[in-house]
């Protein structure tokens, strides 16, 4: 794993909760690299996401301003914690009062007490959940999952009831598919992951979606899209800035219809 890649998926929150924050001395320590080369990284980091500021406001104005202030939880993996995440993205565009739940690496069953434990503390006017990567990737054989389909299923509907019974709105993000020659390349380590099986796994949240009336960030366009390569890391998995910023513009789309 390059040093770049583990400065922007650093994961702080997989360890103890706000005490890992994305700081060039404590990455340069972890890593055995001079601050200098990861600050360099971090900087990098901030003017991508400067860019993607400016780019939000200038297509989201209307949007943004029904937005801007809302407290806002979000509750997912890697692709939510990436330091050039949408939900920075959005963050910074809507000058949103965020609070970081995801943790990388995160599986339902790791969000479910997390869950419980911020919304009642933070009290949040949105929560934004995306998860189910980790679950539904397949080890030791076919078939056998991290999280099964039952448990996914159960789980996130106990985050659902309870976010719903302490805050009035909520967002959804479908898992989304992998680059399946590339995450066999880069994960053969531990686990495989098909895209017909997040297929099923997204079906549990269409249903969760429909039953209790909430939005839904659908990943089904990525199906077909002729650029999808482009718009993950080489990994096959984690979005690129590209990715990030197109998940970036849904989730801001979304947001905008249930204020």
């Amino acid at each position: 794993m390059s040093t770049r890649f583990f400065a922007r998926f650093n994961l702080q929150n997989s360890l103890v909760r706000e005490s890992f924050p994305a700081r060039a001395d404590i990455l340069a320590t972890m890593l055995e690299k001079s601050e200098d080369e990861i600050q360099t990284y971090l900087d990098e980091f901030e003017g991508t996401q400067l860019e993607n500021e400016k780019h939000l406001k200038k297509l989201f104005a209307k949007e943004l301003e029904a937005l801007r202030g809302k407290r806002v939880l979000f509750l997912g993996d890697s692709i939510t914690s990436d330091n050039l995440s949408y939900r920075t993205a959005v963050c910074r565009a809507a000058s949103l009062d965020g609070i970081d739940g995801s943790v990388s690496g995160a599986t339902s069953s790791i969000l479910l007490g997390l869950a419980y434990t911020l919304i009642e503390k933070e009290k949040p006017d949105i929560v934004s959940l995306m998860i189910g990567a980790n679950d539904s990737v397949s080890i030791i054989k076919e078939g056998f999952h991290r999280i099964s389909l039952s448990e996914y299923s159960r789980n996130v509907k106990e985050i659902v009831d309870f976010a719903l019974e302490h805050c009035t709105k909520l967002i959804l993000f479908e898992i989304t598919p992998v680059v399946e020659e590339l995450f066999e390349k880069n994960f053969h380590f531990s686990g495989k992951q098909h895209n017909e099986t997040i297929f099923e796994y997204n079906a549990v949240l269409k249903n969760i979606s429909k039953e209790h009336g909430i939005e839904l960030i659908s990943n089904d366009w990525l199906r077909d899209a002729e650029n999808m390569i482009e718009l993950y890391e080489p990994d096959g998995l984690h979005l690129s800035k590209k990715g990030q910023r197109i998940f970036a513009a849904k989730w801001i789309s979304a947001a905008a219809k249930i204020i």
